[in-house]
């Protein structure tokens, strides 16, 4: 078994895109809620920045991304990968509409190792170690109850090399 390394990404700290469709509750779902998503309502932001990037820091923390991270994720999801692509709106700062996805994971998988893994109070790790074996089959997956991506090396380099913008490495992990 290839062992590779992950990255933690996050939509990048710049001005938070505010939320334009109705339904919070239906996004808020998104992240804490798992299943799959058959009837979503329509989901829009506004951009408060003058430049529309490829991952949308958003008010509800939702993976919202360009069609090009789907083009260059899609291919490269592992097999045991499921992201559900929910069709959204970004619009930018003068309110021309953009299509978008948000990058929805239905069944979150547990990538932690347990006994490196530091927690406190709360279920969310202070500092995450990811298991190897956990991340057999994947290449893309969430951090559970976080707003944190974990891509796979080859995932990342494929964004970087594409152009891909609107996304802050935080840190990088080799699961044991």
């Amino acid at each position: 078994m290839e062992v590779l390394n992950y990255f933690q990404v996050i939509a990048a700290p710049v001005p938070t895109a505010r939320r334009l469709s109705a339904d919070r509750d239906f996004v808020r779902k998104l992240r804490f809620t798992p299943g799959w998503r058959d009837d979503a309502p329509a989901i829009e932001w506004q951009l408060q920045i003058d430049q529309p990037t490829d991952w949308v820091r958003t008010i509800d923390q939702a993976r919202a991304v360009s069609p090009a991270v789907r083009e260059v994720v899609e291919p490269l999801l592992g097999p045991d990968d499921e992201v559900q692509w929910i069709p959204a709106t970004v619009r930018t700062r003068e309110g021309e509409p953009l299509p978008y996805w948000v990058m929805h994971f239905p069944h979150p998988v547990d990538i932690y190792d347990e006994d490196r893994t530091i927690r406190g109070a709360s279920p969310i790790p202070m500092s995450a170690a990811l298991s190897a074996a956990k991340l057999e089959g994947h290449t893309v997956v969430p951090g559970p109850l976080t707003s944190y991506t974990y891509l796979a090396e080859p995932v990342l380099k494929a964004m970087q090399q594409r152009g891909l913008t609107g996304y802050s490495i935080e840190k990088r992990h080799r699961p044991q």
